[in-house]
Parts: structure tokens; C-alpha cells; sequence
């Protein structure tokens, strides 16, 4: 089956490498070799993203995700290790990233998440251990991370929880070990056990309410990881 070329129009800032281009429905397959620098958009008019093998069988290191997109299900993009940059359009109306979508994208070290997005379920980024910055669009409607979401993100530093969240999951930043600087909204109810049991040792933790409940075994990491802790914050609710 011939694969069909997006063509670029340079009116809109289209890349200017030879990397392959593809454009989800429009082109029906992907083909490639090992060092090919593939690029995927996925077309407007398309709602859901599904787990497709063909994402791991060619290095994707780029996709673009159109407005229309409301769902990325589970296992979309798992593997993908040389995954480096995922950007969402303008007034995106993306509301779940799906269990293990991300995971294992080795190479991702940035991503900012559209203001619709509500849930962020389990899994979804575990084991991108490039991960920086992880950036929720000011106003987000994100109230859900599930379970290990950021699990073994060994390169997140910092992390601000959105104000709509009440639970910190379980095992949320398991094994984050370069994570030092941490908030807690007010709106946070309950860290649950292991959510912040990263390994490595926090500089500042600021919790916005002094009515946060956490689970026996929320914070565990071992007393010579908590002596580099410069600040732990306990203000009223704010």
C-alpha cells in the first residue's frame, strides 16, 4: 500500500529537514528504516487516537495532535523511545491521556498539556526517564492522575500539582529521584502510599493546607534523603 506524503505548506512554519511526514487518516501506513526521523500528524477531524504497532516500528520522533482530538487511548504510544516532542493545537479538546500511552518514551523531555485535558490515567508517562518538564496550560480542568503516572521519571525536577486534583495516586512519583521542588494545592485531600516515595532527595515541599491527609507510607524516603530538604511549607489553606 503506497504511502501517502503530507506536503508541506511553508506559509505555516513547516519543517524544512527531509524527515518523512505522514498524516493520520490520510496516509494508511508508515514505512521506514531504522535512522528514518519520522513525523506524524494526526489529521483534524479524527477524535481518538488508538494503539497502532506501526508507531514502534519506525523511529517517531515528532507528532502533532489536532484539536479534535478528545481521547489518546491506551498503549497509543507505548515504546516509542525515541519520541522527543509532542505538541497539541490551539484550543485542543483532548479530556483523557489513556493508560500507558507514553510509556517508555525514553527521549521525551518536555510536555505541556492542553487546559481540557481531565485525566492523566495510569501509567501514562511511567518510565520516561528524560522527562523534565511536565507544563499544565494555566486554567487546566486536569482532576485525575492515575497510579504511577510519572513513575520512574528519573529526570523530573519540579512539579506543581493542578488545583483541581483531590488525590495524589498511588506510587504517582515513584522512583523520580531528581525530583527536589514539589506543591500541593489546597485541593489536594490525600497523598496516597508511595505517590511521593521518589528516591532522591527534595529540596522543598510546599503544602497548601494543613488539612492534607497522608497515607502512612506517602513520603518514604529514608532519613538521609530528607536531610537535603531545605523547606517544607504548611500553610493554611490558601
Amino acid at each position: 500500500m503506497s504511502v501517502q506524503r503530507r506536503i508541506p505548506d511553508k506559509s505555516k512554519s513547516a519543517p524544512q529537514d527531509n524527515a518523512p511526514i505522514y498524516d493520520y487518516p490520510k496516509s494508511k501506513s508508515i514505512s521506514g528504516s531504522a535512522d528514518a526521523q519520522t513525523r506524524v500528524f494526526f489529521s483534524d477531524g479524527i477524535s481518538k487516537i488508538q494503539a497502532n504497532q506501526l508507531f514502534r516500528s519506525v523511529v517517531v520522533e515528532e507528532i502533532s495532535i489536532a484539536a479534535s482530538v478528545r481521547e489518546i487511548d491506551d498503549y497509543a504510544f507505548y515504546g516509542c523511545s525515541r519520541l522527543k516532542k509532542v505538541t497539541f493545537a490551539d484550543h485542543s479538546e483532548l479530556t483523557r491521556i489513556g493508560k500507558y500511552a507514553f510509556y517508555g518514551c525514553s527521549a521525551l523531555e518536555s510536555i505541556r498539556l492542553p487546559q481540557s485535558l481531565r485525566v492523566i490515567d495510569t501509567a501514562a508517562f511511567k518510565a520516561c526517564k528524560a522527562l523534565k518538564t511536565v507544563e499544565f496550560m494555566e486554567g487546566s480542568q486536569t482532576e485525575r492522575t492515575g497510579a504511577s503516572a510519572f513513575e520512574d521519571c528519573a529526570s523530573l525536577t519540579a512539579f506543581t500539582i493542578p488545583p483541581r486534583v483531590h488525590t495524589i495516586s498511588n506510587s504517582l512519583f515513584y522512583g523520580c529521584r531528581s525530583l527536589m521542588y514539589f506543591t500541593i494545592p489546597a485541593t489536594v485531600e490525600l497523598v496516597e502510599n508511595f505517590a511521593l516515595y521518589t528516591k532522591g532527595k527534595f529540596k522543598h515541599i510546599d503544602i497548601h493546607s494543613r488539612n492534607t491527609v497522608f497515607a502512612e507510607f506517602a513520603l518514604l524516603n529514608s532519613y538521609e534523603d530528607t536531610m537535603g530538604l531545605n523547606t517544607l511549607t504548611v500553610g493554611k489553606d490558601r
